[in-house]
């Protein structure tokens, strides 16, 4: 694998600080804080889908981050993640990683990616 040394606290303080909101256009904010704040009714302990989220969106950016491999491109890509149409997918896939074994509230057709 490719160890680019680039620290979590780097590039997710700020998806965290502001729940994505510069990741997203401010319409599909509002589905993911509703998708989060959900997910946090009746949890106990810190919610777990933004950090299931912030896997998600390293997951989509895995290719370009390990195929240029260069340590200030890959900051600078995190800092600002592409414009993306749509988090739907990205929500799916973070509530697939919470709840691998299935969830009643978790649509079971997924939604369209939406490209590079």
């Amino acid at each position: 694998g490719v160890d680019l040394e680039i620290e979590p606290q780097v590039y997710g303080m700020r998806w965290l600080r502001l729940l994505f909101l510069r990741e997203f256009d401010v319409e599909d904010c509002l589905a993911l804080w509703d998708a989060i704040f959900a997910c946090c009714l009746g949890a106990e302990g810190p919610p777990a889908l933004p950090r299931c989220l912030g896997v998600v969106l390293l997951l989509y950016l895995e290719s370009d981050l390990v195929n240029l491999g260069e340590h200030d491109y890959c900051v600078k890509k995190l800092m600002k993640f592409p414009a993306v149409q749509g988090s739907a997918i990205f929500v799916w896939e973070a509530l697939r990683l919470l709840y691998p074994a299935g969830h009643p509230q978790l649509p079971s057709e997924e939604p369209p990616v939406p490209p590079h």
